[in-house]
Parts: structure tokens; sequence; C-alpha cells
């Protein structure tokens, strides 16, 4: 079996012509889905996705979003 790749669609209501979001905020969301994932996920999966969460936490910087089309 092969992972399926998935992306992220995200409307953020209010703020749909924005070309960045707030680092902190994309950190909560991405924060979020972890914890709903790890709920069906076996430990050692989510590990390097955790450890890549932490590793961001320096980021005091906006992050760049792609127009749904993209």
């Amino acid at each position: 079996l092969q992972p399926i790749p998935m992306s992220l669609i995200l409307r953020r209501v209010g703020h749909e012509t924005q070309t960045h979001a707030p680092a902190a905020e994309i950190r909560t969301l991405i924060h979020d889905l972890y914890t709903i994932y790890a709920t069906t996920f076996r430990p050692a999966d989510m590990a390097p996705l955790w450890e890549k969460w932490r590793a961001s936490s320096n980021l005091h910087t906006s992050i760049s979003l792609l127009p749904p089309t993209q």
C-alpha cells in the first residue's frame, strides 16, 4: 500500500482575498488536525509529524497561500 497524497483546502471566511496567513494561525490549524489524526494513527506514524510541528515553533512570519485553482 502507498500513502495517498492529500492537500488541505482551507477557506478563511472573511479573508478569502488575502495571500498570506499568520504562521501562528497555520500552526494552530496543523496542531488541531494532528490531534484529530492521532486518535486513529499509530503514535510511531505521528511522531515525525509532531517533531516537525515542534520545530516550526520559531516561525513568526506569514505563510504564503495558494489560490484554490493551484
